[in-house]
């Protein structure tokens, strides 16, 4: 006691620090199978085979060290899975039934995670042989480390843990219960035994669980930290209970940290109020890299929140949603922030709703005019149908969509019916000229029906030259084009706009020819 160990400066002189990893560190897909595939082999984590733990619980053993895992078998195969066999998972050839589980659990000793065999009893009840298994204690190099490859292995490993966790692949399994005291009295009434790593020879042998050093805190009360206290880079807590209390305590501490680049809240208690206070941070929080709300049961109001506070902050690079359906929301001007998230990446996941995906298929300049000015203006004039212009029309000076004529109408025309009644425009300039039976009395009322839910429309300007208003089968021509191409007058009115546009600060110039030749 108190004298300096030989041995162990030994040890120390033998195994000396690894070289600092680069500063920019390496980021892994949360969604694809790819990414979980390059961490584990990257840090060089071994997933446990179930058969080996349900062989563990059957011959009354307790896990091994990842050390002494190396070298156990199980019906002829290594107990912990390969590299190897980790990409052809990831390459989709995997045995059916291959499921990745990471566990989440309390450490009963200082030396040994489990030392009364408990918590393999849990596993054995839960597993069916097929699943492969995280296990620090088995997945990990313990202490202690007696090469630098080992050393390196487990930083990486601590570096992206929350990888295991809350990556779209894996499931997480959790034992939040103890030994029962009436089980540890009667291992240490028998003398058990557990084969650890034993600092003191430097030995790894069977030791009395009487000599551990037990941990008996509860499963609830590990870990926890205030953010404000504690310089976190990353937070998972989507596999916790923390419910809306829990949470808004995070979101608080979010407001005054500085330092944390990544958190997760994907669990179905965030509520409303807790969305609302985290888009209010957001909007000052300059640290925050990555955000990820998957299945967190978000409101309209809280997207709203969400989309108006993205927009304010820089600093944010991604925010994952998974999957969200909108439709019949009214999203307002947070359409257009939502969309420019999902095109430049900040946002990941699938959006539905009718005018975040128009938005989405416009080209960048004709998007930018209409989050800037919300204008928009589309020539989708039918040059692919092998009639020109009409005589004595000049030439159109507006931006062309590089795919024009039938496809280019076949691609946005509908889209844009579908969104018109969400898009909050000033200014609209269409031109759906020289499409012949491409565009009739069906196509007339879609846009009609658009057109009459825009209620700021300052300007509207529409080309309809050369079309097949008022050929359906059942009307008569110039009965049926009256009508239909009445709709569209009709929405300018309902607008309260007139073709008589003087004195008033709005002009429309509507430009069709009814019976479809000039």
């Amino acid at each position: 006691e108190g004298l300096l160990n030989c041995e162990d400066v030994a040890r120390c002189l033998r195994r000396p620090d690894p070289p600092s990893e680069p500063q920019e560190p390496k980021r892994y897909d949360l969604a694809q199978k790819q990414g979980l595939a390059d961490f584990l082999k990257d840090a060089d984590i071994r997933l446990v085979r179930a058969d080996f733990i349900l062989k563990l619980h059957r011959e009354g053993q307790r896990l091994p060290r990842r050390q002494e895992a190396e070298s156990a078998y199980v019906d002829g195969r290594t107990a912990l899975v390969t590299h190897e066999e980790v990409q052809v998972w990831a390459d989709g050839k995997a045995p059916d039934g291959t499921q990745v589980i990471s566990l989440s659990h309390c450490w009963e000793s200082r030396e040994h995670c489990d030392p009364y065999g408990y918590q393999v009893s849990k596993l054995a009840k839960a597993l069916n042989g097929e699943e492969w298994v995280f296990i620090d204690y088995v997945s990990l190099y313990q202490f202690q480390r007696l090469s630098q490859q080992q050393n390196l292995s487990f930083r990486r490993a601590m570096q992206h843990m929350h990888v295991l966790y809350c990556h779209d692949e894996t499931t997480t399994l959790r034992i939040e219960s103890l030994t029962p005291e009436a089980d540890i009295a009667e291992a240490e009434t028998n003398q058990d035994s557990v084969i650890v790593y034993h600092h003191p020879t430097g030995l790894v042998k069977p030791v009395p669980v009487s000599e551990l050093v037990e941990n008996r805190t509860k499963y609830g009360e590990r870990g926890w930290c205030a953010l404000e206290k504690i310089k976190l880079p990353q937070l998972h807590l989507q596999q916790n209970e923390l419910f809306e209390e829990g949470t808004r305590q995070v979101i608080e501490a979010l407001q005054s940290n500085g330092t944390l680049a990544a958190l997760s809240l994907a669990h179905d208690c965030i509520g409303v109020a807790n969305v609302k206070a985290l888009a209010e941070a957001l909007r000052t929080n300059s640290a925050l890299i990555e955000l990820n709300l998957s299945h967190a049961g978000l409101s309209i109001d809280g997207i709203i929140a969400l989309a108006e506070a993205i927009m304010q902050n820089r600093t944010l690079k991604q925010l994952s949603l998974r999957q969200l359906d909108l439709t019949g929301c009214d999203l307002g001007k947070a359409a257009v922030v939502l969309a420019r998230a999902l095109r430049t990446g900040q946002v990941k996941g699938t959006v539905t709703h009718p005018a975040v995906k128009f938005l989405c298929m416009l080209e960048d300049e004709t998007f930018k005019e209409l989050e800037e000015a919300q204008k928009l203006e589309l020539d989708l004039f039918g040059r692919g149908l092998g009639s020109g212009r009409p005589p004595g029309q000049a030439p159109s000076n507006r931006r062309a969509l590089p795919h024009r004529g039938d496809e280019a109408f076949r691609k946005l025309f509908a889209p844009l019916c579908r969104a018109l009644p969400e898009l909050k425009l000033r200014e609209l300039d269409l031109d759906l000229g020289a499409h012949h039976r491409h565009f009739g009395d069906d196509e007339a009322r879609d846009l009609a029906a658009g057109l009459g839910q825009q209620t700021e429309l300052e300007r509207l300007t529409l080309v309809l030259s050369i079309n097949s208003l008022g050929r359906g089968a059942q009307l008569r021509v110039p009965r049926s084009a009256f009508l239909t191409s009445s709709l569209l007058v009709a929405a300018a009115s309902h607008l309260g706009l007139g073709l008589q546009a003087d004195p008033i600060p709005v002009s429309i110039s509507v430009l069709y020819q009814l019976l479809g030749n000039w």
